[in-house]
């Protein structure tokens, strides 16, 4: 792995006039950076009662900086949080369990080659078949681990003046 994979992630809570408009908002913001809205929950109703909006957005991890800064002009923000999580040891792990997968599946697919019995044969057969599926596992958890590094997702909570004054 030739550098540090970090995943990271933030939380923001801000005060909005219109939680339509500002969801909104958050939804062009989001295209404009690349990225998308993975979750939207929105309440207009007030009261202390009522559960806050949240949107949640992923947006490339180069942009999170920025698109936080840009949330600035959707509202009053009351709380910021940045979370990074060093998955680097995580992702060399699986890059070396796949390598050392594909190398034995190599060796049981020459020997199967040379497989004198039947018997032989069904067993390298059955082995390859496991370190297949296995190996394919890790493939799948390795996009999984790039795209937690390459999207980052920001949760936003976004409530009314009277609904954070309530709150308070």
């Amino acid at each position: 792995v030739p550098s540090q994979q970090l995943a990271r992630t933030a939380t923001v809570t801000m005060t909005v006039t219109d939680v339509n408009a500002a969801a909104a908002a958050l939804r062009d913001l989001a295209a404009a950076v690349g990225g998308q809205v993975t979750a939207e929950n929105l309440v207009t109703r007030t009261g202390a009662e009522e559960p806050p909006s949240v949107v949640r957005i992923s947006v490339p991890a180069a942009t999170l900086d920025t698109t936080l800064d840009r949330l600035a002009g959707l509202g009053t923000i009351t709380a910021r949080v940045i979370s990074s999580d060093d998955i680097t040891t995580e992702v060399a792990d699986v890059e070396s369990r796949i390598a050392t997968l594909t190398a034995s599946i190599d060796r049981l697919r020459e020997l199967s080659k040379k497989a004198g019995t039947i018997r032989e044969l069904t067993e390298l057969e059955s082995e390859i078949t496991n370190r297949v599926s296995e190996r394919d596992s890790l493939v799948a958890q390795r996009k999984i681990l790039a795209g937690r590094v390459a999207m980052s997702p920001i949760t936003i909570t976004l409530r009314l003046p009277e609904a954070a004054s309530e709150v308070e």
